[in-house]
């Protein structure tokens, strides 16, 4: 995919022509070309400041390393002298680069799982709340969530969590003497992190919020995509890295994560023409679009975003036929049904990508066998992988992963109840968690649907190995082709 100009809509060029001195935000539903902006608007930036024979210090900063390939591919492709001067990176790597510059100290174990010392805590704090549903064993990976955006919000005190209002954090109900007892097991889990010289991402972001960034560690421009997933604490270091300006994109409808900020809490002031919002999907036809829009529209979560954080979907006007949802009697039939449509695919549309998604490394080690055995080559989208998005073949990749990028064919498999939602290791079942659960699964089946540009392909398991996903309830029934075996 070649970038050029020309490949823009009048408000795509409308962003990116948008002044480089001043701060930028940039919506809208997947597929309307946010990516296409964020790395245009790069580009000419670097042009421009070419011209002027200046030299634009520039990053551009993802959510996820195979944006970062993704992006990279693409720049590459365009044969742009500039590909080697813009520094593209996921803002965590960033991060971690610049708290051992400035901080000193390693960054080792930073994403470790701190589950024991949340217990311990737990354990401790029993006593003094014995009646607390929050210690409720099924609950202790929303603890565990709600401490971590308190770390990621840099609370100090009580006060700034007993009156704050939790963006993004889902239908859960916190009452104030909930917020009293949360707030003992923050500080407590920290302490015990500060004792043993441990330290989160988020410890180290609330640190490096607290330092003045160095101007030998700043860029001109700061261009960060696909943001919503991102924390406050994350969005205000990287604000801190612009010195000119910073230019983010997102889309609230593919938030997968319950981060939840606000662009003032992050320092950007957006002001009249500052907030660009792209209509319509350039990447689906609009019978993948119609689907996905349809259970976007039963995400209770979506609706509790204020409007300035939400773009109304439009149809495109792109005809295609009907996505497919197929019930299969067994997980074998559903493995040799994908297999023969796998094959069918390469040979009938060999310059095509063709997307296999899994929910998590274990459903995507199941595809893997698959391909194997059925001697397909194929290629894992992987921070630990070589692969090429843009090349044409197969890939497999996570839900989480796939995010920002786009394939002519997406399959997804296992659209099965346990799986979406996924209750691998959810007890609780009182009405908030529930909704919860099925919020985050409508969300990653959203991601998942919207990556396909030609056709999308379902398949759920209806018999002795399992059922189907409760989600299907909420798709449209008239814009998808079901068929049963």
């Amino acid at each position: 995919m070649k970038v050029t100009k020309d490949m823009l809509t009048e408000k795509q060029k409308e962003c990116v022509n948008f002044s480089s001195h001043r701060d930028l935000i940039v919506q809208g539903v997947a597929g309307s070309g946010k990516s296409l902006v964020v790395i245009n608007r790069a580009l000419q930036i670097y042009e421009k400041t070419k011209e002027k024979g200046k030299r634009a210090k520039i990053a551009v900063f993802t959510y996820a390393n195979s944006l970062v390939k993704y992006t990279h591919e693409v720049l590459e492709n365009g044969g742009e002298e500039a590909s080697s001067d813009i520094k593209v990176s996921t803002l965590d790597s960033e991060i971690l680069s610049l708290y051992r510059k400035i901080v000193g100290h390693s960054t080792n174990g930073v994403y470790n799982n701190y589950s024991r010392e949340l217990d311990d805590v737990v354990l401790e704090l029993e006593r003094q709340y014995p009646d607390s549903r929050f210690f409720k064993k099924e609950k202790r990976e929303f603890l565990m969530d709600e401490i971590k955006w308190m770390k990621q919000h840099i609370m100090k005190r009580f006060s700034d969590y007993e009156t704050c209002v939790r963006k993004g954090r889902g239908a859960t109900r916190v009452t104030k003497d909930d917020r009293r007892i949360i707030y003992d097991v923050y500080e407590k889990f920290y302490e015990k992190l500060k004792f043993k010289n441990a330290r989160t991402i988020d410890v180290i972001a609330e640190e490096l919020v607290k330092k003045v960034i160095p101007e030998y560690c700043q860029y001109d421009f700061v261009l960060v995509d696909e943001a919503q997933d991102l924390t406050l604490s994350k969005m205000i270091i990287a604000k801190s890295l612009a010195r000119v300006s910073i230019t983010v994109s997102a889309d609230f409808a593919q938030k997968i994560y319950k981060t939840g900020f606000t662009w003032k809490e992050a320092g950007i002031e957006i002001r009249g023409q500052a907030s660009k919002k792209l209509q319509g999907t350039h990447r689906n036809t609009k019978q993948i679009a119609a689907l996905a829009n349809s259970l976007t529209e039963a995400n209770t979560e979506i609706k509790r975003y204020d409007e300035e954080d939400f773009t109304v979907p439009e149809l495109p006007k792109r005809e295609g036929p009907l996505p497919q949802l197929i019930y299969e009697n067994s997980y074998r039939q559903e493995q040799e049904d994908i297999i023969t449509l796998i094959k069918e695919i390469r040979s009938n549309k060999p310059e095509s990508t063709i997307a296999l998604l899994g929910r998590d490394k274990t459903y995507i080690g199941k595809m893997q066998t698959w391909l194997n055995r059925a001697s397909i080559p194929y290629q894992l989208i992987d921070k630990n992988n070589d692969y090429k998005v843009l090349e044409p073949g197969v890939k497999v990749v996570k839900y989480h992963s796939s995010k920002g990028l786009e394939f002519n064919y997406v399959i997804m498999p296992f659209i099965d109840d346990g799986i979406f939602p996924y209750t691998k290791y959810a007890a609780d079942d009182d009405d908030d968690s529930v909704e919860d659960l099925m919020n985050e699964a409508r969300s990653l089946m959203y991601v998942g649907m919207t990556r396909a540009r030609d056709m999308l392909y379902m398949f759920a398991v209806d018999g002795v190995d399992g059922n189907p996903s409760p989600l299907i309830e909420d798709l449209d029934g008239s814009m998808m082709e079901v068929k049963n075996y």
